[in-house]
């Protein structure tokens, strides 16, 4: 009996060693981080706070252990909005991630990552919280610096675009012009180099044309409503009909859903993305293009849009929705290589993401996702 209490006593005093040990481990590596981390108790109030909190915040230890967390915050209500959205979220589900602003002691307010984690009991109450408090102060001035680059950009391709449209509607009608007035005195080789003048400006046009919807793309205000895809897509491929007149083509559409976008940007959308099937399934005897749902979980919504066409490489498949790339020749498909990264912009702006899969002289899947809320 008495070796037996000897034992458990010794196994007690090792559990209570590898605690305190523990225990000092996550103190150092909570003093030692460079972002702010805090306790809160259940009426968030501020228990305790590492080194980085205090040259963050510029409080000393008495003005404010004890004290609640509104004291961070710039206002009452940014205070309570914080409160009402962020914590029954961490009660529910453990943690949250949010950006914010907060205050500095002498009133200065920044923008801040935060991670909130509920400290909860055995039997899974709340008992407090857990604060880690990042500056993104430098993050948030890049980013606007990158913003108002892409828009400087924007404005610049826009300008140029624009101011190139007119010497080339010359360039096209002056070639054309000369071709009929000088028909009979100009030889073959002459007329097939006038020929070559007007294609050419002909492809220019497109090319700034859709270099100037691209750039539209990154500024006009979006108009979401609810938008059945369904329709939608009936109607862009009605606008095929007439070039695809006398080609044997099976279009299989699915049911699809209604979502919650921009009408017009989403039929920019699907007639990119079917002009690519109907375009790359031209040598095929009979094109058969399905159009559908994806797999998509609670968040998003997934469409795909597939043919049977020449396919691509997957290895070559992050250049695909790249302004100006191209995986085939002009001389082999017609284009500009700037459809799919009109697509992609669109889906961005919307909250959604777009991929492909394919495999060549196998076809081609084009998806793309649109969030649900």
């Amino acid at each position: 009996m008495e070796k037996s209490s000897t034992r458990n006593a010794r196994e007690r005093k090792k559990a209570e060693e590898a605690l305190k040990a523990s225990e000092e481990k996550y103190r150092t590596l909570v003093e030692s981080s460079t972002d702010a981390i805090f306790r809160l108790d259940q009426e968030r109030k501020i228990i305790s706070c590492n080194r980085a909190f205090y040259h963050l915040f510029g409080f000393d230890k008495n003005e404010i252990e004890g004290k609640s967390v509104r004291i961070i915050y710039p206002s009452d209500e940014s205070f309570k909005t914080i409160g009402d959205v962020a914590y029954p979220v961490i009660d529910q589900k453990g943690f949250c991630r949010i950006e914010w602003n907060c205050m500095r002691k002498d009133g200065t307010v920044f923008p801040v990552e935060m991670v909130v984690s509920a400290i909860k009991s055995p039997d899974g109450v709340t008992t407090g919280y857990v604060d880690i408090v990042r500056d993104i102060t430098e993050r948030k001035k890049m980013e606007q610096e990158i913003k108002l680059a892409n828009r400087e950009l924007e404005s610049f391709s826009y300008t140029v675009s624009h101011d190139l449209h007119a010497p080339l509607l010359n360039i096209a009608g002056f070639a054309k012009l000369l071709q009929k007035s000088a028909s009979g005195t100009l030889n073959e080789k002459s007329q097939q180099y006038l020929t070559v003048i007007q294609e050419s400006a002909k492809r220019m046009e497109d090319l700034i044309n859709d270099l100037l919807g691209f750039s539209r793309i990154g500024h006009v205000e979006m108009q979401k409503v609810p938008t059945s895809l369904e329709k939608l897509t009936k109607e862009v491929l009605d606008t095929f009909q007439p070039e695809t007149k006398g080609r044997d083509i099976t279009c299989k559409i699915s049911p699809l859903p209604e979502v919650y976008g921009d009408p017009s940007m989403l039929r920019v959308v699907l007639t990119n993305i079917i002009s690519n099937a109907l375009k790359y399934t031209r040598p095929r005897q009979q094109t058969v293009i399905e159009i559908g749902c994806g797999l998509a979980g609670d968040k998003e919504t997934v469409i795909f849009v597939r043919d049977n066409g020449v396919g691509f490489n997957m290895e070559s498949v992050d250049k695909l929705f790249g302004v100006f790339q191209r995986l085939h020749s002009a001389k082999e498909f017609d284009g500009t290589g700037i459809g799919l990264a009109t697509v992609q912009r669109i889906i961005q702006r919307h909250g959604g993401r777009v991929w492909a899969e394919g495999a060549v002289d196998e076809g081609a899947t084009f998806y793309f996702s649109l969030p649900k809320k």
